[in-house]
């Protein structure tokens, strides 16, 4: 339902569980894995350390994506208020597609070839960012997936000679930061874009930890 907020309608889902993890405690875990595997001499402690940050990244992106698209379809499977049609954020999104949307949501779904490339449709429908920077920053996102993929799905690890080793800790750790580069910037362009206009996404960044977090020697 809309909410009158200082003179102007701001919609607010309804329905999600605020309290569960959010994307910016799992980049939180995938830059604090990238640090400690530039801090340790182990070879394969660096390894472990960065594969453990490229999941994590990937991770955040994920769930970045599934709540953008379930705040979306939680917006568009309400009845629009009369008074609201030409305000944000309804405006924004007029002739999508409720069901498609519904069905992307409910179902599995390709990260790469589904729901990424649709989250970034939105965003080249919203946001001020340039094509350039978008298409880049996409191509970047499904470069660190392809690495996640590499490292988790059988289909990779069962036929290691059709695919680029990933098992060199130092490439390891170049990927990992790569990986957690191009998570927050995308974390922070879906928060900031759809906070833009007026449909917040609960993309947090910024997470607190306890102080034995930190200090905990995970080797």
């Amino acid at each position: 339902m809309p909410r009158l907020s200082a003179g102007n309608f701001v919609y607010v889902p309804l329905g999600l569980e605020w309290d569960r993890p959010k994307p910016g405690d799992l980049l939180f875990d995938a830059e604090d894995f990238s640090k400690k595997a530039k801090q340790t001499r182990k070879r394969a402690v660096r390894a472990r350390y960065s594969r453990a940050s490229i999941l994590l990244s990937v991770a955040a992106v994920e769930a970045t994506t599934n709540d953008t698209l379930a705040v979306l379809a939680e917006l568009l499977g309400e009845a629009c208020p009369s008074e609201c049609e030409n305000l944000e954020p309804w405006v924004w999104f007029r002739r999508i597609s409720y069901r498609a949307l519904q069905r992307l949501v409910e179902r599995p779904a390709s990260l790469t070839r589904r729901k990424l490339p649709y989250v970034f449709r939105l965003l080249r429908r919203i946001s001020i960012e340039t094509e350039d920077y978008l298409e880049s920053l996409q191509k970047r996102l499904n470069w660190a997936i392809m690495f996640r993929n590499r490292i988790t799905h059988m289909s990779y690890l069962n036929q290691p000679n059709l695919h680029r080793s990933v098992l060199n800790p130092a490439q390891l750790l170049h990927l990992s930061q790569a990986s957690l580069d191009s998570a927050r910037e995308y974390i922070s362009l879906v928060g900031g874009t759809f906070e833009e206009v007026n449909l917040p996404v609960p993309t947090i960044v910024d997470s607190h930890r306890p102080d034995w977090w930190r200090e905990d020697d995970w080797e």
